[in-house]
């Protein structure tokens, strides 16, 4: 694990300044698994990407709230935000063409052009641009699967706020919190709503996590808690084979056990689509555990074991 920056962000409502981290690279060695998804990696730490101001309590999008400055590992202070950025793209995880276009219509070049800049990354985006321009581009090509990277190259010198060296790391939500912030509609699209409501259920289960306490079963629980997980399961695009083995795995967990085997029958996820085979081979195997759970009548959060052939 190679940490980068800690950023200095604000809240959007009061500007009040919190602190994150962010990574250079990580890895899942040492890494747990969970039934319902949730994955805890020490050499590849989460960081929330839904939180709660901590001065006037309002929630907010990480994505949405200003960076001010930031701070290296091996630097001793923060610093202000850099003014500008040169911007590029260092890596390509999916199919180059849609990306070319964009580049096209980025650079003002033909997409030919566009192609040959691809194979030869680096790939300039921007140079010296403002750190909204900077923002946008990295959103913009991110989206379409490539890691984009943000280089300051000119940095204010205006002095650092004494508070920033008492910052704590913004904060996770309870369940609680979760629910609070959909009721109050602060999902933008489908995809935030599929998200909260994973983030509430995990928030949930973690509780269970640490192998002492003993499962309560989710018709014990609040309402809210079952009226989650059943919206969830109405969200998730079930031609995904991930998305099929979350949707069994709600059911399990809500005793809906005749459910599970329906979601995890062999015809219907050879006809799911996967990212690639790895991922298939991973939700077949899980699948199996899951299906013998369900029949034993047990529906349990579960640690699982991924070392399989």
């Amino acid at each position: 694990m190679l940490p980068g920056p800690t950023l200095i962000i604000t809240c959007p409502r009061c500007n009040a300044p919190h602190r994150t981290g962010t990574l250079q690279s990580g890895n899942t060695i040492g890494a747990v698994y969970w039934s319902d998804g949730k994955m805890v990696a020490p050499m590849l730490p989460e960081e929330p990407s839904f939180t709660k101001c901590t001065a006037c309590g309002s929630f907010c999008w990480v994505s949405d709230m200003p960076q001010v400055g930031q701070w290296a590992p091996w630097d001793d202070a923060p610093c202000r935000d850099p003014l500008s950025f040169d911007v590029a793209i260092t890596e390509i995880w999916e199919g180059h063409d849609p990306i070319a276009e964009r580049l096209a219509v980025q650079l003002g070049c033909n997409l030919q052009e566009a192609k040959a800049k691809l194979h030869s990354l680096p790939t300039v985006l921007g140079q010296d641009v403002a750190r909204a321009a900077a923002n946008a581009l990295e959103k913009a090509f991110g989206e379409l699967e490539v890691n984009v990277e943000l280089t300051p190259c000119r940095v204010s010198t205006e002095p650092v706020p004494p508070e920033w060296f008492k910052l704590a790391d913004i904060p996770f939500l309870s369940e609680s919190d979760y629910m609070t912030a959909l009721e109050a509609g602060l999902a933008r699209n489908v995809e935030d709503e599929v998200f909260l409501r994973i983030a509430a259920w995990h928030a949930s289960n973690d509780g269970f996590r640490d192998g002492n306490t003993p499962w309560t079963p989710y018709a014990e629980r609040n309402g809210s808690s079952v009226e989650n997980l059943e919206r969830l399961l109405d969200l998730l695009d079930k031609t995904k084979g991930a998305s099929r083995l979350m949707s069994a795995e709600i059911c399990r967990q809500l005793c809906r056990f005749d459910e599970v085997k329906r979601w995890l029958d062999a015809s219907v996820l050879e006809s799911s689509t996967y990212y690639d085979e790895s991922e298939k081979s991973s939700i077949l195997h899980v699948a199996h555990v899951i299906l013998e759970l369900a029949d034993r009548g047990d529906s349990a959060l579960s640690q699982l074991n991924l070392e399989h052939e």
